[in-house]
This record gives C-alpha cells, sequence and structure tokens, in this order.
C-alpha cells in the first residue's frame, strides 16, 4: 500500500506535473495556448508565438469565448473557427482543455486550412470532368473498387439508361447479359 502524500507533497508534485506538460508543450506539433478566466491568452509554443501575431482581436474573443465555455461546462470543447479576412481566412480546429481548477484551459490548435482548400480543389475538378462529360457525345464512365459502374454518361449506353447501368458489371453489359434485360439494337 503506497502512503498518501501530504498536502506539501502533492503541491510538489503538481507543480513537477504543471512543468513537465509545459516542457512537453514547448515542442507540441500544434500551437497551443493556455487562455486565463479573465481572457488573457499566453503562448505555449513557438507555433503559438506565430499564430498569436497573426490574429486580429475578433478572432481571439472567438477563442477566448469557446474556452469560456469549456471553463463554465467543465469540459473539453472541440470546435472550428473561421478566422482572418475574407481573401485569407484560415480554418482552424480548436481543442480547449480546463486545467488548474478551472482558472484556466489549454487551447491547442490545428490550421484545416490546407485540408479545406485541398478539398474544395477535388470537388470543383469532379465537377469540371461531370460537366466536360455530360456535354461530350461519347460513353463515359467510371467503375468503383468492386469493378462495377459508379458514374455513366447521364443518355446511358448500349440500350441502358445511366440509372441501369449504375452498379451493373462492365463486362455482363457488354456481354449483353447485364442484370436480365436485354440489350436493344437500333
Amino acid at each position: 500500500m503506497v502512503p498518501a502524500a501530504t498536502p506539501a507533497e502533492a503541491d510538489t508534485s503538481d507543480i513537477a506535473a504543471t512543468a513537465i506538460s509545459r516542457a512537453a508543450l514547448q515542442r507540441h506539433e500544434e500551437a497551443v495556448f493556455e487562455i486565463k478566466r479573465d481572457g488573457a491568452i499566453n503562448a505555449l509554443n513557438p507555433l503559438a508565438i506565430a499564430l498569436k501575431d497573426r490574429l486580429a482581436e475578433a478572432d481571439q474573443k472567438k477563442i477566448i469565448a469557446l474556452a469560456q465555455r469549456a471553463l463554465d461546462q467543465e469540459r473539453a470543447i472541440v470546435d472550428l473557427v473561421d478566422v482572418g479576412a475574407e481573401d485569407s481566412v484560415q480554418h482552424l480546429q480548436v481543442t480547449l482543455v480546463p486545467i488548474q481548477d478551472r482558472a484556466s484551459a489549454y487551447c491547442f490548435v490545428r490550421d484545416l486550412t490546407l485540408d479545406y482548400s485541398l478539398r474544395r480543389a477535388l470537388v470543383d475538378s469532379r465537377r469540371r470532368y461531370r460537366d466536360f462529360v455530360e456535354i461530350s457525345s461519347d460513353f463515359t464512365w467510371e467503375t468503383g473498387a468492386d469493378r462495377k459502374f459508379a458514374y455513366v454518361t447521364p443518355h446511358g449506353a448500349l440500350g441502358y439508361s445511366a440509372d441501369q447501368l449504375l452498379a451493373m458489371d462492365p463486362g455482363m453489359v457488354v456481354a449483353g447479359i447485364g442484370g436480365g434485360q436485354s440489350v436493344s439494337h437500333h
């Protein structure tokens, strides 16, 4: 059985744990802030220092409000916050964790801007591809991992509508036995 720590020993271990945590936070791969209940924001690592310099007052207020909510509700909160001006918006995921008897909260910030930009570019590329395919007169298709049609041109082909072709095996369609329907010849 481990003897209980005296109050003085408990305070010392809490201080050591906080010092160790702050040392680890210095090397954390994301920006980390400590947000005090009074709204003061302390950057805890180099990434946080750089980010804090770029955050407008209104952006800081958004993050402080989330920290206040985490402290008031005594629970961790994860939320998305858009910061910056219209031409240079950053999409941030913030995770706020109350610490030190709810006197402050750690705020871990992950920049999702690149992820959002890549996703937007992918969606735009797919839309352009589909627009191109829809205006072409050829039959164009895509197959999925299951080797069945995942996309076909809207006008269909081989006597099948686009809806009939979806989820069919292309080999079965070419052989004329797709889905038990006969291929109409014109």
